[in-house]
């Protein structure tokens, strides 16, 4: 989970003039994932969805190998050094990562983003085309923000609506990305004079992590991990915070170069620092 805070201008009131912000508005990315402990989250699915399932894995050389998935609520708070892709964001990384996210305002709590609509804001918080929140305007914004920034043709909305994003995660978990979004309630104008708004990001897609289990044979070598036949292709749509799911199955790869050693102690997670798969929420059979 993360926070970004904007600092709201004064727009009239002339004893404030000299306080307002000359870039515009600005935002400021704490830690993405400490705002709260997921297991601290409330529990949202039936008690039987976080139980523990083991499946034994068959097929050829599958002798030991077990599939063991666990369910927690909320994002699991990880810390991994900076990287480009293939990584979980985090504030430890957001700025070397250096990539600008999306934001969205909407006036007076309305159902439409029609005060801002995809403008970028650069890695450090400032925007790159400055705009200015002035209180004739709107006395109100509600703001949605999306990680990393959204290309126009991965939207498939237009100026005055609520953004909703196309989304494909590449075939190659080494070069999939993490996936932040925000939405905050109605901002007044009043309450937020010169005073710092948070936005609070979350994470859209499922991060999968392989680590070595206890059955595991000793010292044998990983070449690739495939997660085959599922949907590849959605959209998300920022307000409902819903995914609709497209398009036919696709397969998705990791392969180790060099290869990966089990010869690891047990929990050891395989694929941390190598390619996470960022993948799209679903139900697998």
């Amino acid at each position: 989970l993360s926070s970004a805070v904007m600092s709201s201008c004064s727009d009239n009131e002339t004893e404030l003039v000299q306080n307002k912000p000359i870039d515009g508005i600005s935002f400021s990315v704490t830690d993405v994932q400490n705002t709260v402990d997921s297991t601290s989250l409330p529990k949202t699915k039936a008690l039987s969805v976080y139980e523990t399932q083991t499946s034994k894995i068959t097929g050829d050389d599958a002798e030991g190998l077990e599939l063991v998935e666990t369910t927690i609520e909320g994002v699991n708070p990880i810390y991994i050094p900076a990287a480009t892709r293939g990584t979980v964001t985090t504030s430890l990384n957001f700025q070397g990562l250096n990539k600008p996210f999306s934001i969205f305002a909407c006036k007076n709590g309305g159902p439409v983003a029609n005060y801002l609509y995809n403008e970028k804001v650069n890695a450090d918080g400032t925007m790159v085309n400055a705009v200015q929140w002035r209180k004739a305007d709107a006395a109100s914004l509600k703001f949605y923000a999306v990680h990393p920034a959204v290309d126009v043709a991965n939207l498939t909305t237009v100026s005055g609506q609520n953004p909703i994003i196309k989304f494909a995660p590449n075939a190659d978990a080494k070069q999939q990305t993490d996936l932040l979004v925000a939405k905050t309630n109605t901002l007044q104008y009043d309450d937020y004079v010169n005073q710092k708004v948070p936005i609070q990001f979350s994470h859209a897609t499922t991060a999968i992590q392989f680590k070595i289990g206890r059955d595991f044979s000793y010292n044998q070598k990983i070449k690739t991990i495939e997660i085959l036949k599922v949907k590849g292709e959605g959209t998300f749509d920022a307000a409902t915070r819903q995914w609709t799911l497209s398009g036919a199955n696709k397969d998705f790869k990791l392969t180790f170069d060099p290869v990966y050693s089990t010869a690891q102690q047990v929990n050891t997670l395989i694929n941390v620092d190598k390619g996470l798969f960022f993948m799209l929420p679903q139900e697998l059979s």
